[in-house]
């Protein structure tokens, strides 16, 4: 992990991202200009586990983190090592919300959030975004909607993870894990086959009897060690439950 602060607000990248998140929704850009200004630019290898010790520059606790480049996945895990993705996070979404409103005392304690690809995170002073919330509200109404997007879609993950077959459930992660390839186009998964495993909750040769099911169909190819999507409309359909 690399990181940086400063003022970050001509960056293209922080720029996307920021108009993709609930908080580009906010008119004006006297908000952004405010939280951009110390804002601190983290870049993270595939596999990094986020840790409360990545953040101990902050003067305060209870950031707010801001997804520019890449992908994470906020995941539950057992005393035993099992382990239940919730969400995926993907450019323009943001972790640590709940935290900041609640002032918990630990990071996170119960979601963890690990780098799927090289991923980038731009982190926010959790006080400053806070007197923002109190004063502006335009940011408190973005605030709750986010929100409510993010109950609803940890809730939608749990009713999968719950009531779906494994077959079903390893469709839908493929899809939500897969990013363009930047030589072929075609969206393409990292991960190896053990990774797709621990984060739909299986081991790895139930996905390996799933992977091959949708290659027989030509959904989905191996190329190297790169799993590409031929048929993302009917990868998608399989990861709906019937």
């Amino acid at each position: 992990m690399t990181s940086t602060s400063g003022l970050h607000e001509l960056d293209p990248a922080v720029l996307r991202a920021w108009e993709r998140s609930f908080l580009g929704t906010v008119p004006g850009t006297d908000f952004r200009a405010d939280l951009l200004s110390d804002a601190v630019f983290s870049t993270f290898a595939p596999g990094h586990l986020v840790q409360e010790h990545d953040f101990r520059w902050m003067q305060e606790p209870y950031p707010v983190s801001l997804v520019v480049e890449g992908s994470f996945r906020g995941y539950l895990g057992s005393p035993k090592g099992r382990q239940a993705t919730v969400q995926y996070l993907h450019t323009g979404d943001t972790w640590g919300l709940v935290r900041t409103l609640t002032e918990q005392s630990t990071f996170e304690p119960r979601i963890k959030y690990q780098a799927l690809v090289p991923s980038s995170v731009l982190t926010f002073r959790g006080a400053k975004f806070m007197a923002a919330v109190k004063k502006n509200p335009a940011v408190a109404l973005a605030l709750s909607r986010e929100l409510a997007r993010v109950i609803t879609l940890r809730t939608s993950s749990l009713e999968s993870s719950v009531f779906s077959d494994t077959s079903t459930r390893i469709a839908e992660h493929i899809a939500e894990l897969a990013v363009p390839d930047p030589e072929t186009g075609l969206p393409t998964v990292w991960l190896s086959q053990q990774e797709i495993a621990d984060a739909v909750g299986t081991v790895r040769e139930v996905v390996t009897r799933a992977i091959g099911q949708l290659r027989s169909r030509d959904i989905v190819r191996y190329s190297g060690r790169r799993l590409e999507i031929l048929d993302m409309k009917a990868l998608v359909n399989e990861g709906r439950p019937q």
